[in-house]
């Protein structure tokens, strides 16, 4: 069990969100909030792609990638239509800048860490 957030997580719903984004990120594609939510929704209580919950995990698998030494796998989350759309929610921004890896501004920040994973996971 991991605690994140005011969030509690089991292994598996991290494990299996954690492996279908570096899954994702090998093929070099981005995927979206719902499809996240699909694969966390098995093994915790959320209520669709925009639970809260669904998001804090995202960010703390994003912590502990980049704690190993890696970019933030909800980088390649994007929201799916709409106002923001193709691009990440402003969660993900917002962990950047408290992580300190915010770049100038949104785009080369987001673009940073695409690169940076499209290039690790293509080669692991």
């Amino acid at each position: 069990m991991v605690s994140y957030g005011s969030f509690t997580y089991s292994d598996p719903e991290v494990g299996a969100l954690t492996t279908y984004l570096r899954d994702c990120a090998r093929r070099g594609q981005i995927t979206h909030y719902d499809d996240s939510y699909n694969v966390a929704q098995k093994f915790g209580s959320y209520h669709g792609p925009h639970d809260q919950r669904l998001w804090w995990l995202l960010g703390y698998i994003s912590e502990e990638e980049i704690k190993a030494g890696r970019c933030a796998l909800s980088a390649i989350v994007v929201i799916k239509s709409g106002e923001g759309a193709n691009r990440p929610g402003h969660g993900f921004f917002e962990l950047e800048r408290r992580l300190g890896r915010y770049k100038s501004d949104d785009d080369s920040t987001w673009l940073a860490e695409i690169d940076g994973l499209f290039q690790y996971w293509r080669k692991h």
